[in-house]
């Protein structure tokens, strides 16, 4: 939007608020009052205190270090010019409004130790404001009191380096934030305790040290068309019962927190969809939270994808289809299903895979990166994993609350955890590939799981056995924890082919590929006897080739 369009804007909202403030009275409009500070009064207050309800106070350039309370209806508090009327609070002072239809706007506003502007009252308009190096920019809400504070807009004003929030709504109702430029505050927007029907929308939230956007304890409000670039912990965090809110359309970049860049907690029904999150250290994750819609939804260039989290069914019960794309790759979730087979042929490069409340399924031939969760298996019971890659995830493979699932022929590498077994028991796990992750194993109340199926364990590149009899299983156990080991680990990496050496003649090397799905080992080639030997290791009944 151009300047001038957003002017004529501001100013139709000024003439609206205004009629509807005098048809609200039964009157006919009265010739407007003017009172010019400092020509008529010295002080902005002392103007405020002889203007009657409705006049415009114009206040001309200066600095003006005073405290203001605004007690009077639909006074219009007009600054020359934005950057050369300031209004210095210095320290505990700042600009309390407790009358209606006020409108501030043409102000730099700085340097209190308190929030410099507090909304005490409804249909306010605050437009085109600079508000930097205060304790905390504009509160809207009362303190200590559940007191509604409504329909107040504030617009097009910068907020800048609050040592707490930009703005904070506490108590607030049907209120209109946009179009606000945030930098290097704390946190920028911040919901709190009983926040309904609020817009936050298409403010430019800049260099947040910590939240960009939170709701707490906050129904029924849209966050949308927001731009957050930002070196903060978390873009938009919305907890403790905050639900039926709407996060759409939104641009999150750089934002560098461990945890997700929309992170949903303990709150249910929310709408999650159209954002685009990009170049960011998390992406979307779900902790605790239950029935929420995540669609149309792009992540790419994020060190995570999404994440779920829960201790309850509740919690995995969510609504994300495959129009959400984790570099460009197709989000996968799945609940209450059985039989289902996803491999490569249905479902070509997967973003991410959820599989809840299911059983029999078989998950095969597909490779997964860069989520919170490449796999996750949540109250999933009697299914298959195999031959998958579950790389760069902060856990590869995730069970919670799932029984009586193997996994097989599958490596899994490079994440911050390989597996992790939360509350799940009676998990086969053997003939895989444990490669380069920070923590190949997390048990959490986790025991009864088997590692080897009583011939063949897995692959760890940690384990530090030896091979003395040339079968490729280590003559020692590999101890996972002090309830779960690997009684027979193997030496070289699970693989179906594997190529041996058979030595150099006339210049010419030779090799013997064997393929097999038993364990081969101790390969030799005896040239004078013309014979080739090696060592097959599996279960006695197993089918093997």
């Amino acid at each position: 939007m151009k300047s001038t369009e957003k002017t004529y804007t501001a100013l139709l909202l000024i003439l609206l608020t205004t009629a509807i403030f005098n048809r609200t009275l039964n009157v006919m409009p009265l010739k407007p009052e003017l009172i010019v500070v400092p020509y008529d009064y010295e002080s902005i207050q002392e103007a405020i205190n002889n203007a009657n309800p409705g006049a415009t106070i114009y206040v001309c350039s200066g600095n003006y270090s005073e405290s203001i309370t605004v007690n009077k209806t639909g006074l219009k508090i007009i600054g020359e010019s934005k950057t050369n009327t300031i209004i210095n609070l210095q320290n505990e002072k700042s600009i309390t409004i407790t009358a209606e239809n006020t409108v501030l706007k043409g102000f730099t506003i700085k340097e209190s130790s308190q929030y410099a502007i507090n909304i005490m009252s409804n249909s306010n308009i605050f437009y085109d404001n600079i508000i930097e190096d205060n304790y905390g920019g504009i509160y809207c809400g009362f303190h200590a009191t559940n007191i509604k504070v409504s329909n107040n807009l504030i617009i097009e004003n910068e907020i800048h380096n609050s040592t707490t929030c930009g703005i904070y709504l506490k108590y607030a109702f049907d209120n209109l934030i946009s179009n606000n430029n945030f930098s290097n505050n704390n946190w920028a927007i911040t919901l709190y305790k009983n926040c309904q029907n609020n817009v936050i929308n298409e403010n430019m939230i800049l260099n947040t040290r910590s939240l960009c956007i939170n709701l707490s304890n906050s129904t029924h409000n849209i966050i949308s068309n927001n731009y957050l670039d930002s070196a903060g912990t978390t873009g938009i965090y919305v907890d403790y019962h905050s639900n039926h809110n709407s996060i759409k359309g939104n641009f999150l970049k750089n934002i560098v927190g461990l945890w997700g860049v929309i992170y949903i907690i303990n709150s249910y029904y929310n709408v999650i969809s159209d954002n685009i999150l990009f170049n960011n250290s998390g992406g979307i994750y779900l902790d605790h939270a239950s029935n929420t819609i995540v669609k149309n939804n792009t992540l790419k260039g994020n060190q995570y994808g999404i994440g779920v989290n829960g201790d309850d069914l509740f919690h995995f019960l969510h609504q994300i289809d495959t129009s959400n794309k984790i570099n460009e790759k197709a989000v996968y979730y799945f609940v209450s299903q059985q039989g289902i087979i996803i491999d490569s042929t249905g479902c070509t490069q997967p973003g991410f895979i959820g599989i809840i409340n299911s059983t029999n399924v078989k998950i095969k031939d597909i490779q997964v990166a860069k989520n919170w969760q490449g796999i996750l298996f949540a109250y999933t019971n009697n299914s298959k994993i195999e031959n998958v890659t579950v790389s760069e995830n902060f856990s590869g493979i995730d069970f919670v609350n799932s029984s009586n699932n193997t996994v097989t022929y599958s490596t899994i590498s490079r994440n911050n955890k390989g597996i992790r077994l939360i509350n799940s028991e009676n998990e086969l796990i053997h003939k895989n590939n444990f490669i380069n992750n920070s923590q190949h194993v997390q048990f959490s109340n986790s025991k009864n799981n088997t590692w080897d199926n009583g011939a063949e364990g897995n692959f760890w590149d940690n384990y530090l056995g030896e091979d003395n009899n040339l079968d490729g299983i280590g003559d020692n156990p590999h101890t996972i924890n002090e309830y779960n080991y690997d009684y027979f680990p193997l030496m070289q990496q699970v693989s179906l082919v594997k190529t041996f050496y058979a030595g150099t003649w006339n210049q010419i090397s030779y090799y013997v590929t064997i393929c097999s799905n038993s364990t081969v080992a101790g390969f030799n080639f005896n040239q004078e006897a013309k014979q080739i030997s090696f060592n097959m290791t599996c279960p006695i009944e197993k089918n093997s080739f």
